[in-house]
């Protein structure tokens, strides 16, 4: 368990400490940030998908409203 106490300690350079802590500290933050990019890019086309989709409803429902008013 990682304690504030000794965090320091991953990075700190000893000769008896070993680089696999130093190593997974750093892999967890790659990931962590590639993670957040790939997210956020569904996030997005996902909202892209639903702003388009209610933009084609909404124009259908105008254009029945404009042809039905046409023949009035």
């Amino acid at each position: 368990m990682l304690n504030f106490n000794n965090f320091g300690s991953y990075f700190s350079p000893n000769r008896n400490s070993s680089w696999i802590p130093i190593a997974k500290v750093g892999g967890f933050l790659i990931l962590l940030g590639l993670l957040i990019l790939i997210l956020k890019e569904v996030i997005i086309a996902i909202l892209a998908a639903v702003s388009i989709g209610v933009g084609v409803f909404i124009l259908s429902v105008a254009f029945r409203v404009w042809r039905v008013s046409k023949y009035m």
